[in-house]
C-alpha cells in the first residue's frame, strides 16, 4: 500500500509520510474523519501538548506530576515522553530537559 501511494505522490512523497508519523493518534482521527482541524505544531515537528510535556520534564516534573498539572493520565503523559523522544531521536529524559532548555522550551 505504500508504495502505491509513493507512486501517486512522486517526489512528494517523503514530506507527506514524514509530516503523517508526526501526527498525534488525535490528530490523525481528525485527518481521517476530514474535521479540519489544524495543528498548531513548532519546526520542531512537535505539537503544542508535547511541547508542555517538554517544558514540565524540563522543570524536572515526574510523569505523576505532569499529569496532575495537564490534567493527563500518567499513561498518556508516558506515551507523549515516548513520542517526543522518538521524534527527537533522544534516548532519555534528562537528554530532553537539555534540548529544552537549549531551544527554551
Amino acid at each position: 500500500m505504500r508504495a502505491a501511494c509513493e507512486a501517486a505522490l512522486g517526489a512528494d512523497a517523503e514530506a507527506v509520510w514524514a509530516s503523517g508519523a508526526r501526527l498525534t493518534a488525535e490528530d490523525a482521527v481528525a485527518v481521517a474523519f476530514g474535521s479540519g482541524r489544524s495543528r498548531a505544531s513548532e519546526p520542531s515537528g512537535l505539537s503544542e501538548r508535547e511541547l508542555q510535556v517538554v517544558r514540565l520534564v524540563a522543570d524536572g516534573l515526574a510523569n505523576k506530576q505532569i499529569a496532575v498539572q495537564l490534567h493527563l493520565s500518567v499513561r498518556t503523559v508516558e506515551t507523549h515522553v515516548r513520542h517526543v523522544l522518538t521524534k527527537l531521536g533522544l534516548s532519555n529524559r534528562t537528554q530532553l530537559a537539555t534540548w529544552a532548555r537549549e531551544r527554551n522550551q
